[in-house]
């Protein structure tokens, strides 16, 4: 099976799309499929990941006006130009069904990766890995009835070192993990950094993006203080999140590698598109919610993580009931269901229409 990705990073959309493509295509290529990447943006540090994972990267030109028209034509140039597609995959907020409608013709079957549920997509696919209060009605209005969803973390696409790496319960909080993701614009890891400098006692390890556009500051920073250590664009995230007790972070995808690993987690919401996932996990109890980026200051986390530091059977609960939300999780699932496809949709698994 051939599949082409389209999808982009950027300091304003984060590298989010390009991780969770990237352990897509992983899948599906460790069962025998042959992937490649279609980007408009995409840092050089995340390309060249891509690359060293033996993924091409086909690059369209980038004028700095977004236009979907182009971009579809520039896309539909480019498979043209190259053996025929069995799927592709569409991982773009500024995609919808207007651009999907010029591609589609070209390949066999169309997957959609969102999390938005505000535009409508032609899709055979659509996949939303997170949690949310109206999970199984949110996308009805936006996709095909024929369309298959995939939803929920049960179909979370989950990197490969974390399938490998250890679950435990954590009986006390010792090391505590900041991350904020590949590129964090709004600058929550100097908050969180100033937020525990004090908390001596903790191994704080940072993790942050090689496109973080605070980085030289962030390191700065960090070598003022000898329970701190900064890792910059890490290959071993799971193994970092292994040796965590706590995390602080956004309420982003990675929320649900925390999910995975057992892990008790403060949230700061750093984007509207977090508000739904983020209120559904409040109501379960399964994190600890300190508010938006902008309303947050650093007190408010400082007194957040003490808490859990001084209760640690309280956090212990707290990623207990997280950690059941992924009760049914089995790795691969979204990949099974592109190569399981015939003409018959039902047998994809999933929810249809």
């Amino acid at each position: 099976m051939r599949a082409a990705v389209r999808a982009d990073a950027s300091v304003q959309w984060g590298t989010g799309h390009m991780m969770r493509c990237l352990t897509l295509a992983e899948e599906l290529r460790d069962r025998g499929s042959e992937v490649f990447f279609i980007c408009r943006s995409c840092p050089e540090g995340l390309r060249k990941m891509a690359e060293h994972r033996s993924f091409s990267v086909h690059l369209l030109e980038d004028d700095g006006e977004f236009s979907f028209t182009k971009d579809a034509e520039q896309t539909k140039e480019l498979l043209q130009s190259l053996p025929p597609v069995d799927w592709l995959i569409v991982d773009h907020y500024q995609l919808d069904a207007r651009w999907e409608k010029i591609l589609k013709p070209l390949v066999k079957r169309l997957m959609v990766i969102d999390d938005l549920a505000d535009r409508p997509h032609l899709c055979d696919v659509l996949l939303d890995q997170n949690a949310y209060t109206n999970l199984h009605e949110r996308y009805n209005q936006w996709v095909p009835p024929s369309a298959v969803q995939l939803l929920g973390p049960e179909y979370l696409l989950l990197r490969k070192e974390f399938l490998q790496a250890g679950q435990r319960r954590r009986s006390m909080i010792r090391h505590l993990l900041i991350s904020f993701g590949g590129t964090d614009p709004s600058g929550q890891t100097m908050k969180a950094m100033e937020a525990v400098q004090h908390l001596t006692a903790l191994t704080v390890t940072i993790v942050i993006g090689g496109a973080n556009e605070k980085r030289q500051t962030i390191q700065q920073y960090a070598s003022r203080f000898p329970h701190m250590t900064l890792h910059v664009q890490t290959s071993h995230m799971a193994q970092l999140m292994e040796k965590a007790d706590l995390v602080i972070g956004a309420g982003g995808s990675s929320i649900w590698e925390c999910c995975y690993m057992n892990l008790p987690v403060v949230v700061i919401q750093t984007a509207a598109n977090q508000r739904e996932t983020i209120d559904a996990l409040r109501k379960k109890q399964a994190i600890r919610y300190v508010g938006k980026a902008e309303e947050v200051h650093v007190d408010r986390l400082r007194a957040a993580v003490e808490t859990l530091v001084q209760h640690p059977d309280a956090a212990r609960e707290m990623a207990d009931r997280f950690s059941r939300i992924m009760e049914a999780y089995r790795p691969g699932r979204a990949a099974d269901c592109l190569l399981n496809w015939n003409n018959s949709p039902e047998s994809s698994g999933g929810k249809k229409g």
